[in-house]
């Protein structure tokens, strides 16, 4: 039963990126933690630390990460997707990148890439809402953090995301997991992001 739970919750958050890659470029409950969460970007508590060389950042994972490669068909052509991705018996964890043609990029501002992918990723999946939507800038680039829930595909989930446009790259930090549970892993994993510039 929690390999099945896993791979589900892991396939809501595959459906997500996805869904947002597909999504940015096609126009041109909340848990409650048990004390004091740990929120150090290191390795402790069995956490991994994921450093990507061709991605360009560093990550701290609740356990080590399976890579995973995708062509992704986009209104613009395919866009090669890298994904590094744990899931457990009730959450889901992904770091991803892709490069997008670099001419496209610069005709639309990346806080409008960002918003309109961020949103329209999410309304392809029925019964996702947004609960939170913010802009800022992530070391001099256009970022955006979201935290949606609901029910999906017969499952409350909760989903915290970072999502930065560096240049023609952009880069999707995500975490999901059951209603109802602790977000404090969640929140350790997007926190401890870096990009490397």
């Amino acid at each position: 039963m929690e390999k099945k739970s896993a791979i589900k919750i892991t396939g809501l958050g595959m459906v997500v990126l996805l869904a947002f890659s597909l999504s940015a470029f096609s126009a041109c409950k909340k848990g409650k933690g048990s004390g004091k969460a740990n929120m150090a970007c290191d390795t402790t508590g069995g956490w991994n630390k994921l450093t990507s060389a061709e991605g360009k950042f560093t990550a701290f994972t609740p356990g080590a990460t399976k890579k995973q490669t995708k062509m992704v068909p986009t209104a613009i052509g395919p866009i090669k997707i890298t994904m590094y991705v744990k899931g457990t018996s009730n959450s889901a964890y992904f770091v991803a990148f892709s490069d997008y043609p670099a001419k496209l990029v610069s005709k639309v501002s990346a806080d409008k890439l960002l918003e309109r992918g961020s949103k329209e990723g999410l309304k392809r999946i029925p019964g996702a809402k947004i609960l939170a939507n913010k802009s800022y800038k992530y070391k001099g680039y256009a970022a955006r953090d979201i935290r949606a829930g609901g029910k999906v595909q017969g499952t409350s989930m909760e989903l915290r995301a970072k999502y930065i446009m560096a240049a023609n790259r952009l880069y999707q930090v995500m975490a999901i997991y059951a209603a109802g549970k602790s977000d404090s892993d969640a929140k350790r994993f997007i926190k401890c992001f870096d990009l490397k510039k």
